[in-house]
């Protein structure tokens, strides 16, 4: 396996997954990504956890294909396998116990042990292990019998019927599996909670399933659209570019057909142009949930450059291929505000540019501290755990993100001043 040639597919698989939306849009590409990230790090001999995949992310993170960038991963990955090979060897339940002190991530410790992270093996590893309901010899067990893939998925069909246990899976499985009963039960709670969830307007943004408000933000201006994908009737996402310090950055910008409309008639006689040939392609597609995608430079001859407006969005969450809430990292956003850029000087707009950019990182840096509170409440409610407080902390803010000292500190200085002195960080020019 030539690496240079693996990453190439990787990226082109990734970049294609971005296009069309994310993972939500085409779960088969997704798992495609997923299978050729197992593949990359099997050759190095690594298994497939996310400390060893985050490597990998790095290079969905540019505009291109870059020699440097595929130069840098590899030396990474080697870096690591040697590290992996060298590392000490330790039995399962070793592994297992310093997992439930530290509170390590599943996706890390599992793959290490050969075992498949299914909605089973998590929930023996993450509301049980860590949680100190059952000791890690155990779960170590109730893990080996998982390890079987026709058992977990056996699991999986059994637990997405409505009546679980009335099922000949349940009626097979039971007197051999302890912890399925209490496995039931909470995925029968978790799905309430998530219709629940479902309902309120906030899009939550977080580590371990842990919510927090998401924080609107502004693209860099101005902003090229270069190709424009209907996917369902109600639902239009484009794909645009804008230029941030330099650097170009490429988005999938998802936004209801209604918005679409709106943005499209600020920008006529082009805007009107694309709304007649997209209502043109409606027309003959044949098909019952309407689907069709427009190259603008190809098809009509021009992009669209957004020029007058700043396009506030946000970033929404994804689910991984484990079901589980992770922040979005393939340049998915959702539209959240439309705002008319007032006719000033240059200087001035580029001013007003600034001080929302900033205004909007400092929403996101108070943000984390708000995330860490949470997480380390957790951690306090947990009345069986013996972790110490230190150690309490140090999870919390590594959830967070909030490693550094000085973040730290800057982040919980933003929270003080939006939770207890109501400060919106919404800076303005002074008026003189």
């Amino acid at each position: 396996m030539q690496p240079e040639n693996e990453l190439k597919k990787y990226y082109t698989l990734t970049k294609k997954l971005e296009d069309k939306g994310g993972p939500e849009q085409d779960t088969d590409l997704f798992e495609e990504v997923l299978w050729q990230e197992q593949q990359i790090l099997a050759s190095f001999g690594l298994p497939n956890s996310d400390k060893y995949r985050k490597i990998l992310w790095e290079i969905t993170y540019n505009d291109g294909f870059k020699k440097k960038t595929v130069q840098d991963i590899i030396k990474q990955l080697q870096q690591a396998a040697e590290k992996h090979l060298l590392a000490p060897v330790h039995t399962a339940v070793e592994m297992l116990r310093q997992a439930q002190r530290e509170q390590l991530s599943a996706f890390d410790v599992l793959p290490e042990l050969g075992l498949s992270t299914h909605v089973y093996t998590l929930y023996l590893y993450e509301q049980l292990l860590l949680k100190q309901e059952a000791t890690s010899e155990n779960i170590l067990q109730e893990l080996e019998k998982a390890s079987d893939l026709n058992l977990l998925d056996k699991i999986g069909k059994m637990v997405s019927k409505e009546q679980p246990r009335r099922t000949k899976a349940y009626r097979e499985l039971k007197e051999s599996l302890p912890y399925l009963d209490s496995f039931i039960e909470y995925t029968l709670h978790a799905e309430e909670e998530e219709k629940d969830e479902e309902e309120e307007p906030s899009t939550p943004v977080g580590n371990e399933g842990e919510s927090i408000q998401a924080v609107p933000f502004l693209l860099s201006h101005p902003i090229v659209v270069e190709r424009i994908i209907c996917i369902e009737q109600t639902n239009i996402s484009m794909v645009i570019k804008t230029l941030h310090q330099g650097h170009q950055e490429t988005y999938t910008l998802g936004l209801h057909v209604k918005e679409f409309e709106g943005l499209m008639s600020l920008y006529e006689p082009f805007g009107e142009q694309i709304l007649t040939h997209c209502a043109h392609l409606a027309e003959e597609s044949n098909t019952e949930e309407l689907t069709y995608e427009i190259d603008l430079e190809e098809e009509l001859g021009q992009r669209l450059l957004i020029d007058q407006h700043y396009l506030q969005v946000y970033a929404p969450q994804i689910r991984d291929e484990r079901g589980r809430l992770e922040e979005n990292r393939f340049g998915f956003v959702m539209l959240h505000e439309v705002i008319e850029i007032p006719e000033e000087s240059e200087t001035e707009q580029g001013e007003e540019l600034a001080l929302n950019l900033l205004s909007g990182h400092l929403k996101h840096v108070q943000a984390w501290y708000g995330f860490y509170v949470k997480k380390l409440e957790s951690l306090n409610s947990d009345s069986g755990s013996s972790l110490s407080s230190e150690e309490k902390e140090l999870i919390a803010r590594n959830a967070a993100g909030l490693q550094d000292d000085k973040l730290f500190e800057l982040s919980r200085q933003l929270y003080e001043l939006y939770s207890k002195h109501h400060i919106d960080f919404e800076l303005r020019k002074s008026s003189s």
